[in-house]
């Protein structure tokens, strides 16, 4: 059988039913705040998390450059010199990058050698506080006494200033002003000891080898070569001395 609620009793009923769904929805209402609360924080939390990022980055990159800045190393400067010592002669271009001179010495030590040879101290005038030694057989030629005490002239080709272990000292000669130049012309003759040498403008010059330096095959014939010669001249002596003679075309 069926049992039958009574007014009162569906009245109470229905009272909790309204009071159980206040309920429901009065918690509704206090979770959504906090779940909004939660997200905000989270998504405040990505946010500080980039800029962090972002603030490292540049500090990363400032720190690699820095590295990279210290582990290259600077290229080294190139210092040239455009010291030249006094009274030199640089060649033609065609004719490579020698040059001539002549260093005005007095001899200051002089001592024989056990192969013969004899061994001189040579003070330069143009830089008294360099003393050069060289051997007799350093020099090409010798035509003036070399005793101690005495002055001399000493022709030589290359660069005494920044390669003085490469010079080539063609000849000692009496001291005397020498003045430099460079002629160009047909050999009339070619002996042993002397060439001649005549210019398109019809001077003539003859020339003392005396051990000078000459391009291989540039004097090949007795006459008739063309050459290009650079020299010495002596107006006390008026004695050419030949510094160094190349082929010319």
């Amino acid at each position: 059988m069926r049992k039958k609620i009574k007014g009162h009793q569906m009245a109470a009923v229905a009272l909790c039913g309204l009071l159980l769904a206040a309920q429901g929805c009065g918690k509704t209402e206090e979770t959504a705040p906090a779940a909004e609360t939660a997200a905000e924080e989270t998504a405040a939390s990505e946010e500080t998390q980039e800029e962090a990022e972002e603030t490292e980055a540049p500090q990363e990159e400032t720190m690699e450059a820095e590295t990279q800045e210290e582990t290259e190393s600077p290229e080294p400067e190139t210092i040239q010199s455009d010291e030249t010592y006094p009274g030199t002669m640089a060649a033609a271009e065609e004719d490579s990058t020698f040059q001539y001179g002549v260093m005005y010495a007095t001899v200051v030590d002089v001592q024989k050698e056990e192969d013969g040879s004899t061994l001189y101290s040579l003070q330069d005038s143009n830089d008294p506080e360099n003393v050069w030694t060289l051997s007799s057989l350093d020099i090409g030629s010798i035509s003036t006494e070399m005793e101690r005490g005495s002055a001399a002239a000493f022709l030589f080709s290359g660069d005494i200033i920044q390669d003085p272990e490469n010079v080539y000292f063609i000849a000692a000669v009496p001291s005397a002003a020498y003045h430099l130049g460079m002629t160009e012309g047909v050999t009339e003759s070619n002996m042993m000891s002397a060439f001649t040498v005549s210019t398109d403008s019809g001077e003539t010059f003859t020339f003392i080898k005396d051990n000078c330096q000459i391009q291989e095959g540039a004097m090949s014939r007795s006459a008739g070569d063309r050459v290009r010669v650079y020299y010495a001249y002596s107006e006390l002596e008026e004695i050419y001395y030949p510094l160094q003679v190349f082929a010319a075309e």
